[in-house]
């Protein structure tokens, strides 16, 4: 892929304005972007995000191999996530066509929804099954899928004057709330089905709440 990269892409950015970034500059871009609202905001969702999915991650495999389930079916877990996020990128691209971004948004979050009901569902009347932690992650991947293209769409628009700066540290704060969901979650859940499908349904609640103060309380200008 990389070489296919360097043979069919042509470079985006003006020969004429290939020049090293001061650090200064960079500090100064840094700034601007974490004191800006439309930032912390569609970051929080991005970090809340990653706390869902590693939530799940951090405890789903030892879930499995607590209800002595095969090593296949942690392969799946895998597989299946990756694939509805894929599923997910799939509908935000050719939705775009036909609906807004506050309504596609709206639409993946509901979808999100809709899968934590689920694995609270089936975790609450006790897990037998890989399907019932699977299934219902299934559905929140390809919600999630659906919803960071469009988070990172919105930061690299509104921030187009410093877009490397604002996506980097946006990425910063994710691999911050993946290493912390990582290391407290799994810890607190105890490997137990219901006690993960708490955290993720409260993640998920967090979510709900912070994207409607973003979209009522601040909406950027388009």
């Amino acid at each position: 892929s990389f070489i296919y990269s360097l043979t069919y892409f042509q470079e985006t950015l003006d020969q004429k304005k290939l020049q090293p970034i001061q650090p200064k500059a960079i500090a100064k871009n840094y700034l601007y972007s974490i004191k800006h609202p439309v930032f912390i905001g569609y970051t929080t969702l991005n970090c809340i995000t990653a706390a869902i999915i590693y939530s799940y991650f951090a405890d789903a495999p030892f879930i499995l191999r607590k209800l002595r389930l095969s090593a296949a079916a942690i392969g799946y877990l895998i597989a299946s996530t990756g694939f509805g996020i894929i599923i997910g990128n799939f509908i935000c691209n050719k939705a775009l066509d036909f609906l807004s971004f506050h309504v596609l948004s709206a639409t993946a979050i509901i979808i999100i929804t809709l899968g934590t009901i689920y694995i609270f569902a089936t975790t609450y009347n006790g897990t037998q099954e890989s399907s019932e932690v699977i299934i219902p992650f299934f559905v929140i991947s390809i919600g999630i899928g659906t919803l960071l293209p469009l988070l990172v769409s919105k930061v690299s628009h509104t921030f187009e004057s410093v877009e490397g700066s604002a996506l980097g540290l946006y990425n910063f704060f994710r691999a911050i709330a993946c290493a912390a969901t990582t290391r407290y979650v799994g810890e607190f859940t105890a490997q137990d089905p219901y006690n993960m499908s708490i955290y993720i349904t409260l993640f998920v609640i967090l979510l709900i709440t912070s994207s409607n103060f973003l979209y009522f309380f601040y909406q950027p200008k388009k």
